[in-house]
């Protein structure tokens, strides 16, 4: 609904300006603060610090690669995600200098894996500690682990003990919050999902899409023998060719940004993924998909997919290491719409509250 008396939001999230579920929920939020009235500005912090540069200096010198993805990737591809940032109002924040988030009615923390403990050191401006804690708004934050390490505790719990309002993007989440706060939040839908499939195929381009029919796979995990058979088997079961792309450029992948990756999953005869958003969309467009689970050393990850799958109903497109995919479950959304609809109205109730009472202290 469209706010009175709106006014800015600084939306204060992490970097990524090469990752495509990144750049998706940048989009999608400033596309919500905009249709209630409000001029977003989304700021991203550049890490300036020691720890950052001494990881770069490792990769390039001891593994013969570039750890960002801009510099690994094709000219036309790191065009295309710029032609896609272009659209948004993007600020930059550092270490030395945060006046750039002076003045602004509403300060937004989210979504993605803002508090993701492993990256919290290096990006404590998501717990907006230079907000009134009236203005602290956290929408479908993220932490992106199933429980804090132990060292981690105090400092969450000051921190997100100083928000107005709080929503989180899934259930280990709101765990963790309500175990910090005694406060159990809202869990909300990714930002992306609350924008209508519709608006999505307006902004998605399709000019990289094959002609014939094809499987489109986008893993981000470590690859493995079950992984390629399972790619291979597929493709060949279903009579398709295989279009797969990565997080970073390699050799033979098509230079996709943000609206080709949405069009390439839109008009694939099937997709493998392991990838959260890109088993958002391939759902929201009733895609046949198998969600492929990742093997990790670190604390689990596959929460966000987790709580996805249980609230979309795609349980059953999920397949562990060694498991073989049911075409006909990977194919069934029979209930999908009444489901989205429902985390539509709770997304958008939550953040009419949250915005209006914002827009009353101004």
């Amino acid at each position: 609904m469209l706010i009175k008396d709106a006014g800015t939001v600084a939306v204060v999230t992490l970097p990524g300006s090469f990752n495509y579920g990144n750049m998706l929920q940048k989009s999608a939020v400033q596309y919500h603060l905009k249709k209630r009235g409000f001029e977003p500005m989304t700021f991203e912090f550049v890490d300036l610090s020691l720890r950052k540069k001494l990881s770069t200096l490792y990769w390039r010198v001891f593994r013969g690669a570039e750890s960002s993805r801009e510099k690994s990737m094709s000219n036309e591809r790191r065009r295309r995600f710029n032609d896609f940032r272009s659209n948004l109002s993007v600020g930059i924040l550092n270490s030395i200098d945060m006046s750039a988030l002076d003045g602004f009615d509403v300060y937004v923390s989210g979504s993605d894996q803002v508090w993701n403990p492993s990256y919290i050191d290096r990006f404590r401006s998501t717990f907006l500690p230079f907000a009134p804690a009236e203005r602290r708004v956290a929408l479908s934050a993220s932490f992106g682990v199933e429980e804090l390490p132990v060292e981690r505790v105090a400092e969450f719990e000051r921190a997100i003990g100083g928000f107005a309002h709080i929503s989180v993007r899934e259930e280990a989440g709101a765990n963790i919050v309500e175990s910090l706060t005694g406060r159990r939040p809202l869990v909300l839908c990714d930002p992306t999902l609350a924008v209508s499939r519709a608006e999505w195929e307006h902004i998605a381009d399709d000019s990289l899409n094959p002609v014939g029919p094809y499987m489109f796979a986008y893993l981000l995990g470590e690859d493995n023998a079950w992984r390629a058979g399972l790619l291979r088997d597929l493709a060949a079961r279903l009579g398709v060719d295989i279009v797969r792309i990565s997080d970073r450029d390699s050799k033979g992948q098509l230079p996709a940004g943000p609206a080709e990756f949405i069009a390439l999953i839109a008009d694939a005869r099937y997709v493998v993924t392991d990838s959260f958003h890109c088993a958002l969309f391939a759902a929201m467009f009733e895609r046949p998909l198998t969600i492929v689970r990742r093997n990790h050393a670190e604390p689990s990850m596959f929460s966000r997919l987790e709580t996805l799958s249980s609230k979309l109903g795609l349980e059953g497109k999920i397949v562990g290491e060694g498991g073989e995919p049911d075409l006909n479950a990977a194919a069934e959304y029979s209930d999908l719409k009444q489901r989205v609809d429902t985390e539509r109205a709770a997304f958008d109730a939550y953040l009419d509250e949250a915005l209006c009472r914002n827009a009353i202290h101004k």
